[in-house]
C-alpha cells in the first residue's frame, strides 16, 4: 500500500492533500455564484414601494451577473407569506427576501409558527430608508395634522370613527400609524388590505377617510392633485415630497420613525455569497444612474452592509414589541 501511493505523480499528491484538508464551511461555498436564476420574494403587491424597488434592483442585477432576476409578489398575513417561504427556503442565496421594517414587529404578534428576524434569516444589505406617508383625498377638510388629531377626536366622540387604510395589518405602515395614534393619544378605525394599490383605490373613491403608506408609490398620486399628503413620519422631510411636514414639525417629534428596506437571505447561506450579494446590491442603489431616481420615487438610498441592517432589526424588534403591546395589535 505504502509503495502504490509513493508512486503517484506529484500533482495526485497535492490534490488529495487539498481535498483532504478542506473544511465543511469551505466545501459547502459554491465557486461560482450566480450559476442560474435569483428570485426575489417581497411581501408587497404588484405596484407598491416594495415592488417598484424589487424590479429596478432585478433589472441592474440581470445586467451584472447575467442571470434572471424574478419578483416574487407575496402579500397578506402581516408578511407571514412571504416570510416564512425564504425562511424554509434552501440557504444558497437564490431565494432572497425584499422586506421592510415590518418583518421586526414579527416575533410579538403571537403567531404560531412566526419567523423571527435575528435568527431565521441572515441580514444582507440595508438598501435605502424611506418615510410613511398619511394621506387624504385632495378634496377633503382635513390639510394638517392638528386637523386630523381634531377630527380623529370629534368623529370617535360622535361614534362615527375616522377610517384609515394601510398595505396590510402589522406592515410597517400601519405600525407606523399606529405609533403615532398612540403618542397623539387618538384612535381612528384601521382598514387593511392586501398591499397598497388596493388602499390607494379605496381612498381615491372614497371608501376610506385616510391612509398611512410607504411613500413611493403614492408620490405621483400626490404631485398629481389627487391626494393631499398630511405629513410624513420621518424627523425630516422627504425630498421627494418637500412641501410635506414631518410630523416632528407639525408637533409630535414623539412619533417620528424611518422604515427601512433590506434584502435577507435564509440562515445558514455561506459568508461568501452573502458578501457578494451585499456588495452589489450597494454598489446599485449608490449609482449615479439609479440613486437620483430612487430619491425621486422617496427613497432614500442608503446601501450599509449586513451588519448595519442586523443592528437596525434588533432595535426596531424591540419599539415594535411595545406599540404592538400598547395598540394591542393582533392579526386575525
Amino acid at each position: 500500500m505504502t509503495r502504490i501511493f509513493l508512486r503517484l505523480p506529484a500533482v495526485a499528491l497535492v490534490a488529495f492533500a487539498v481535498f483532504f484538508s478542506s473544511t465543511p464551511s469551505q466545501a459547502a461555498e459554491p465557486a461560482i455564484f450566480p450559476e442560474r436564476p435569483i428570485r426575489i420574494i417581497l411581501n408587497g403587491a404588484p405596484g407598491g414601494g416594495l415592488d417598484i424597488l424589487s424590479r429596478q434592483l432585478g433589472e441592474r442585477l440581470q445586467q451584472a451577473w447575467g442571470q434572471a432576476v424574478i419578483t416574487d409578489n407575496r402579500p397578506g398575513a402581516g408578511g407571514n407569506i412571504a416570510f416564512g417561504a425564504v425562511a424554509k427556503a434552501a440557504p444558497d442565496g437564490y431565494t432572497l427576501l425584499l422586506t421592510t421594517d415590518g418583518i421586526s414587529a414579527a416575533p410579538s404578534l403571537g403567531i404560531k409558527g412566526a419567523v423571527n428576524p435575528l435568527t431565521d434569516f441572515e441580514a444582507v444589505s440595508l438598501l435605502a430608508l424611506t418615510t410613511d406617508v398619511l394621506l387624504v383625498r385632495a378634496d377633503s377638510p382635513i390639510k394638517t395634522l392638528a386637523d386630523f388629531k381634531r377630527t380623529a377626536i370629534e368623529r370617535a366622540a360622535a361614534g362615527k370613527p375616522l377610517t384609515a387604510g394601510s398595505p396590510g395589518p402589522a406592515t410597517s405602515s400601519h405600525l407606523s400609524g399606529a405609533l403615532y395614534g398612540l403618542r397623539a393619544g387618538i384612535d381612528w378605525t384601521h382598514v387593511p388590505y392586501k398591499g397598497g394599490p388596493p388602499a390607494i383605490n379605496d381612498l381615491l373613491s372614497g371608501q376610506t377617510d385616510a391612509l398611512w403608506i410607504l411613500a413611493a408609490p403614492v408620490v405621483p398620486h400626490v404631485k398629481s392633485g389627487r391626494l393631499r399628503a398630511i405629513a410624513v413620519t420621518s424627523e425630516a422631510r422627504n425630498a421627494a415630497l418637500p412641501d410635506v411636514p414631518s410630523v416632528a414639525e407639525a408637533g409630535q417629534p414623539d412619533a417620528t420613525v424611518v422604515n427601512w428596506l433590506g434584502i435577507l437571505a435564509p440562515k445558514g447561506t455561506p459568508r461568501a455569497v452573502i458578501d457578494k450579494l451585499s456588495t452589489e446590491l450597494n454598489r446599485i442603489v449608490l449609482h449615479p444612474a439609479l440613486r437620483p431616481t430612487l430619491i425621486q420615487q422617496g427613497f432614500m438610498p442608503d446601501g450599509r452592509d449586513a451588519a448595519v441592517l442586523e443592528r437596525q432589526i434588533r432595535n426596531n424588534v424591540k419599539l415594535w414589541a411595545n406599540v404592538i403591546e400598547q395598540a394591542r395589535i393582533r392579526l386575525d
